[in-house]
C-alpha cells in the first residue's frame, strides 16, 4: 500500500479504536457492545471531525480528518485525500500529483472506519489495563498472523470521556496519535469529499481507475 493510504488507514484506526472506547464504563466483556455503539454513533453523527498528530520514527505530522457516514476528507501537510464513498483523491505536495483510483472492498476495509468497526467485532481482543483517572485499553487481534497492527494501547480522558492518545504497533513499528481534538458537527455537503481541481491547477492528474 503506498504511503498516503498507510497515513489514512492509521488516522482511521485511530479515530475508531477512539471512538470504541468513549462509553463512560468500559468492561472487556463489554468490547463488542461498545464497538456496536461506536458503529451507530458514528452512523448517526451528522460528521465527525478530528484534529491529530501522528509521530513515526521521532517524525511528527499533524493531520485534519472530516468524517462522514462512510465519506472522509484528510488534510496532512504532506497532501490531501477525499473520498466520496465511490472515488478516492489523493493530493501529493512534494510530486504535486493527484491519483484518482475507486478502492476494492479490500482496500476500504483498511481505510473505511465503518467496514472496520464490523471487522473489529470479532477480531479483536479488548483488556482493560487502568480504569483511572484515565481509562487505559489494550486491543490484540484474535488472530494476529499476517495483520499489519498487532496492537493497540488507547487512552482515553476519564473526565470528557475524549481520546487522548493511542500507540499502534504497525508491523514492529510503534506509531503514537495524540488528539487535540475530536468533535460531532453538522451536515455537510458532497463537495466537501470530492476533489477541487481549482485548488490546484498546476497538480499532474493521474486517473488510475
Amino acid at each position: 500500500m503506498k504511503q498516503t493510504d498507510t497515513s489514512i488507514r492509521l488516522i482511521l484506526l485511530t479515530l475508531l479504536f477512539a471512538m470504541t472506547l468513549t462509553a463512560q464504563s468500559v468492561k472487556a466483556d463489554d468490547a463488542t457492545s461498545i464497538l456496536k455503539a461506536a458503529s451507530e454513533r458514528i452512523k448517526k453523527a451528522p460528521s465527525v471531525t478530528a484534529t491529530l498528530t501522528i509521530t513515526t520514527d521521532g517524525r511528527p505530522v499533524t493531520g485534519h480528518l472530516t468524517l462522514s457516514g462512510n465519506r472522509f476528507a484528510l488534510t496532512t501537510p504532506h497532501g490531501s485525500t477525499w473520498f466520496d464513498g465511490k472515488t478516492l483523491w489523493s493530493h501529493s505536495v512534494s510530486t504535486r500529483e493527484v491519483n484518482i483510483s475507486e478502492p476494492e472492498v479490500a482496500e476500504l476495509a483498511e481505510i473505511n472506519p465503518l467496514v472496520m468497526i464490523d471487522t473489529s467485532l470479532s477480531g479483536y481482543k479488548t483488556r482493560l489495563v487502568k480504569s483511572s483517572p484515565d481509562k487505559v485499553i489494550e486491543m490484540i487481534p484474535a488472530n494476529p498472523r499476517g495483520a499489519d497492527i498487532t496492537k493497540a494501547v488507547v487512552t482515553i480522558s476519564g473526565t470528557t470521556g475524549w481520546p487522548v492518545s493511542i500507540i499502534l504497533t504497525v508491523n514492529n513499528r510503534p506509531v503514537k496519535v495524540d488528539f487535540e481534538k475530536v468533535t460531532t458537527g453538522k451536515q455537510l455537503t458532497s463537495k466537501e469529499f470530492t476533489f477541487n481541481p481549482a485548488m490546484f491547477p498546476n497538480a499532474t492528474i493521474n486517473d488510475l481507475r
